[in-house]
């Protein structure tokens, strides 16, 4: 993730299956000063089936 703003609050990953539908999610607190750039590890279920993923979506929900 790479932001020019400071950002504070949770974000989310979502992954798609080939037929466009959901097969996990996890959500991760970020707290970032502006203009930082660093991974975000997110802990996905074992049972999600990250192999199968064919694009992932991210939001933020602000604090």
């Amino acid at each position: 993730m790479i932001n020019k703003e400071p950002v504070s609050g949770h974000l989310r990953i979502r992954l798609f299956n080939d037929s466009d539908q959901e097969i996990g999610r996890a959500t991760t607190p970020v707290s970032f000063p502006s203009d930082d750039a660093r991974y975000v590890p997110f802990l996905l279920d074992k049972e999600i089936p990250v192999l199968m993923t064919k694009f992932v979506e991210l939001d933020l929900k602000p604090e």
